[in-house]
């Protein structure tokens, strides 16, 4: 188990940015490109994005499926100790598949979610993420923090480590005064022990009941 969660990954990057042969001599990487690409005017626009979608929908179904093939597979004869970790890990990998969209939703989704000129910097392939959320109802409050997190990348890796750090500091403080649930609360934040830049920037976030929302970024900001 601990062999394949070190393997991901390697295999999400192998999978989702190197689906299409003829887009290696790009001097940009598959991650890294963004709004701006995407509205670029050339005579291969259309199929740019069109290639694009398919490619990321076909080769991150196929991670999916083999993924989670593979944790079945481990699954037999596993102590009990360890079926929620694969649990989680089958769920974040179903996740991943892009399999409640066609191509057609997706190109249009981004065509809209970059008129917004403050997603323009935003990747493509977080922008793909971000429509999939939308065409799967998810709530609006935490798609827009997602949107805020993307809009907030790069986010230094001090920044980062001090969010973290806060977050954990905080929830610390509220186990040892047995307050429940041991996470961080709405409270926490409107109480000022913890802003709400913070938690996003730390990858959280936190809507009104208080569930707490792990928050994506595959795309390359740096």
């Amino acid at each position: 188990m601990r062999k394949i969660i070190r393997i991901l990954p390697v295999v999400i990057i192998v999978l989702l940015f190197g689906f299409h042969p003829s887009l290696y001599a790009q001097k940009k990487s598959l991650n890294q490109y963004d709004g701006t690409d995407w509205l670029g005017e050339t005579p291969y626009a259309s199929g740019f994005k069109i290639g694009l979608v398919t490619g990321l929908m076909w080769s991150a179904g196929v991670f999916s499926n083999v993924i989670k093939q593979e944790i079945e597979f481990l699954e037999v004869g596993l102590p009990d100790d360890y079926k929620g970790m694969t649990m989680f890990l089958e769920t974040s990998i179903s996740n991943l598949g892009l399999f409640s969209m066609t191509v057609g939703q997706v190109t249009d989704g981004i065509d809209v979610f970059y008129k917004d000129f403050q997603n323009r910097m935003i990747k493509i392939i977080d922008a793909v993420y971000v429509i999939m959320a939308q065409i799967e109802g998810k709530s609006p409050e935490l798609i827009q923090a997602q949107i805020r997190y993307l809009r907030m990348q790069p986010i230094s890796e001090e920044k980062v480590n001090w969010a973290k750090a806060k977050y954990v500091a905080v929830i610390k403080t509220n186990v040892e005064k047995n307050k429940y649930p041991s996470s961080i609360t709405s409270e926490d934040i409107s109480m000022g022990r913890i802003s709400e830049e913070e938690v996003l920037a730390s990858g959280r976030f936190i809507d009104k009941r208080n569930v707490v929302h792990l928050l994506f970024c595959y795309g390359n900001y740096y």
